[in-house]
């Protein structure tokens, strides 16, 4: 009894040794999976660094090791302590699988497939080009592939429009664009000798053209202005119609021909008109057209007169206007000659002129209420004068004669001097300040004209001003002594 009591106190013993030492001694861990930090397929760009894959473990014990069973594509490497995969690939390459595994302390293993792609590179990926029909198209930039191998070939879809060509070994695309488009995307394709393919896009918009661009009209109220030019068209197809933003009044524009003509009725400041052309498939194009309308205009644009100092003037034609709004009121410059005014309501020039004036242009304004504004010039020149502007003396020799009438001045400013031309037959004299011929001619002639001429003469000064003349005729008789 003792010995089964011992024998069993013993296996207890045992079993409680033996069940401590499974408790304490646990079995090492096995690795049981790396988890990429991307899921893929990846498509990576030759000449592009791609965004690094890395792993997660899952049970590692240890350190970790990686390898992966291919050569990965040119350009990209594992890291086979962490088993990241970074690089630029440099060759385009076929999808592929590719399995990475790692390896932990224990000798314990988990894999992950990748499945990896490298497609060509290509640059400008996208380009935008804007022309002009009837115009040569500014060449697009030449492509640049990296990762292809041998020599590229260029193709596109859809075909281009009319009047443009794909070089197939640059794929710049350059030609005269004949129609109008709008914004449409056209696919490059480059193909290399492996028929590794790569795209690029390139929009291109073909604007219509209405020809000229711009002109310029200017007109006169009330005046039928000079039609503006036809336009000629590029791009378009079928039946062309003008339309334009409002013209001024009295103006229209043709819808075939997009001109321009009438009779504008008011003025208008400089303005762009918008012409727009517009075929049977709703293309458009604009052109600009600047009209500029004066204000008004007064009829007669010029006068002349030629006065007399002294002599009241014919008087000037009244003014007509066009184009005005409200009452008409005219102004002069500079100030007419004195003796001479104008009529504010009707431009009419009238009056006595008493000085005298060189040929001078003075500008008449005329000026609408509330629109309008309009000149016209007249030419005024004044002459002075003296009077009587002839006489006659006949006399005899040897007796005094009777005085002459003395002059008097008109439009001569100043103190007067007399001058005669030629001289004075011997015996008479002419008073400078009168100029009255006195004395006893002493020699007989024949009747001969002389020139009085009087010039005004300003104190302190030999300017004279105004000069005027006068005829006296002198007949001298021999004296006949008595029976």
């Amino acid at each position: 009894m003792l010995k089964e009591i011992t024998r069993t106190k013993a296996i207890t013993v045992v079993v409680a040794l033996l069940t401590g030492f499974i408790t304490t001694i646990t079995p090492a861990s096995a690795i049981t999976a790396i988890t990429p930090s991307a899921a893929g397929p990846f498509t990576f760009t030759a000449g592009t660094a791609i965004t690094n894959i890395t792993f997660t473990e899952t049970d590692a014990a240890g350190a970790t090791t990686y390898a992966v069973n291919n050569p990965l594509p040119a350009g990209l490497a594992i890291d086979a302590a962490t088993g990241a995969i970074s690089g630029t690939p440099t060759t385009a390459i076929a999808a592929a699988n590719y399995t990475v595994t790692a390896t932990d302390a224990d000798s314990s293993t988990a894999s992950s497939t990748l499945n990896i792609a490298v497609q060509m590179g290509i640059s400008p990926a996208t380009q935008t080009v804007t022309g002009s029909a009837g115009a040569a198209l500014a060449a697009t930039t030449a492509f640049t592939v990296t990762g292809g191998t041998g020599t590229m070939e260029y193709t596109v879809t859809p075909a281009l429009p009319s009047g443009l060509a794909l070089s197939s070994t640059t794929g710049v695309i350059t030609g005269t664009p004949q129609i109008a488009q709008t914004a449409t995307t056209y696919t490059i394709t480059a193909t290399d000798d492996n028929n590794f393919i790569r795209t690029a896009t390139v929009s291109i918009t073909i604007n219509a053209v209405i020809t000229p661009a711009t002109q310029a009209i200017t007109g006169v109220a009330g005046t039928a202005i000079t039609a503006s030019s036809a336009f000629s068209t590029a791009g378009f197809t079928g039946l062309i119609t003008y339309t334009s933003t409002a013209l001024p009044t009295g103006l229209a524009i043709s819808s075939s021909t997009g001109v321009i003509s009438g009779t504008p009725t008011g003025a208008t400041a400089a303005t762009a008109y918008t012409v727009t052309a517009t075929d049977s498939l709703s293309r458009t194009a604009t052109a600009t057209v600047t009209i500029t309308i004066s204000a008004a205009a007064i009829t007669p644009a010029t006068q002349t007169r030629l006065a007399t100092a002294g002599t009241a003037i014919t008087a000037t034609t009244a003014f007509t206007a066009a184009g005005f709004t409200g009452a008409i009121t005219y102004a002069i410059t500079p100030a007419l000659p004195a003796g001479l005014t104008m009529s504010t309501t009707t431009g009419v020039i009238t009056g006595t002129p008493t000085g005298n004036q060189a040929a001078t242009v003075h500008t008449i304004t005329a000026t609408g209420a509330t629109t309008g504004t309009a000149t016209a010039t007249i030419t005024i020149t004044v002459s002075p004068r003296i009077l009587p502007a002839t006489q006659t003396l006949s006399v005899v020799a040897g007796a005094a004669i009777t005085a002459t009438t003395a002059f008097t001045a008109a439009g001569i400013t100043g103190t007067v001097i007399y001058s005669v031309n030629p001289a004075l037959p011997a015996g008479l004299t002419m008073s400078t300040t009168t100029g009255v011929i006195t004395g006893t001619p002493t020699v007989s002639q024949a009747a001969t004209t002389y020139t009085i001429t009087a010039t005004g003469t300003t104190a302190g000064s030999t300017q004279g001003s105004g000069v005027a003349t006068a005829t006296i005729a002198i007949t001298v008789g021999s004296a006949i002594a008595p029976l």
